[in-house]
């Protein structure tokens, strides 16, 4: 799957590089979204770290290690997703990874461990998985995988080495809907609305849920001229995720701040504060357990009437 995807291909040549240089790091960090494939990136990673007969920074798919990895089982190879209420990776996971990095590879000639979502680990979790960053085993990987909202501690970060994730542009996404023979006609303004994320947008596509964006435009547009009030629109909008919601409000705000600051405009205080309180809202949905979706979705559309009164 990896292979149709251009825009990864960079990231895989620096892993390859290293790999033939015989200059793998024992952490790596992967900054990128979900929706492009960073995900997606990691395990291909981790699965080429692992395998017997890898070839161009890509794994055999055919010895032992690659169909162990394919089936979860593989008994060198161990995945961290955050969980729990609060969301995070905790400190006994951690435990867990620690623990496994310290016995010996049964299979392959390392043990690779991919973290998703490191930025979710909690400062106990963090010190914890320090402590094997400054004293690695030997034959281990860790690949750490962020999203960037928000900063893993500097002292983590200074350990692991980047690999460089490029985002795609709209012609490497088109193609590649093309290639999986979804329809195109809509594809740049469904591109433009979820901020050019190929994995997200194929799965609107496929699901059918452009129908989404198109409903959000209205209400948006009915909350801008007053026809309904946050709430209405809020209640409208209860089939749509908060963060769609917030990415989509965030982006039309985003983009007339930005447009009037290039034209030579002086920005009013009001519209940083706009902008301020949007990291606001997203701060919350990270880095809270239980957002009330109706009372977020509330805030958010009070946020679109007040900026749209502003604009008169």
């Amino acid at each position: 799957m990896i292979l149709q995807m251009p825009w990864l291909q960079g990231a895989v040549d620096q892993f390859h590089q290293r790999m033939v240089n015989q200059r793998l790091p024992h952490a790596v960090l992967l900054q990128g979204r979900a929706g492009d494939g960073a995900e997606i990136l990691a395990q291909s990673l981790a699965k080429t770290a692992l395998c017997a007969n890898p070839e161009l920074g890509y794994p055999c798919n055919q010895c032992k290690s690659c169909l162990l990895h394919s089936a979860e089982t593989h008994p060198d190879y161990l995945k961290l997703v955050p969980g729990g209420a609060s969301a995070t990776i905790r400190v006994d996971d951690i435990r867990v990874l620690v623990e496994r990095f310290t016995t010996t590879a049964q299979i392959s000639t390392r043990k690779c461990a991919v973290v998703l979502h490191a930025e979710t680990m909690n400062t106990a979790a963090a010190n914890a998985l320090l402590k094997t960053l400054e004293e690695p085993p030997g034959d281990s990987l860790l690949i750490l995988v962020t999203e960037g909202t928000k900063p893993l501690l500097p002292t983590v970060r200074s350990r692991c080495q980047p690999i460089t994730m490029h985002k795609p542009d709209g012609a490497q996404i088109a193609q590649w809907l093309e290639q999986r023979q979804l329809p195109t006609s809509d594809s740049e303004a469904l591109m433009e609305a979820l901020d050019y994320q190929p994995l997200k947008i194929a799965q609107w596509v496929e699901e059918g849920l452009q129908k989404n964006w198109d409903h959000f435009q209205a209400v948006m547009t009915g909350v801008a001229s007053s026809k309904l009030t946050p709430v209405m629109a809020a209640t409208e909008c209860k089939d749509i995720g908060i963060t769609d919601q917030l990415d989509w409000v965030d982006h039309k705000i985003s983009a007339w701040v930005k447009e009037k600051a290039n034209s030579g405009q002086i920005l009013d205080r009001q519209w940083v504060r706009y902008l301020d309180q949007l990291v606001a809202l997203r701060r919350e949905l990270i880095h809270s357990a239980n957002v009330n979706a109706q009372l977020f979705s509330e805030s958010l559309f009070m946020l679109w009437q007040q900026f749209n009164r502003q604009l008169g």
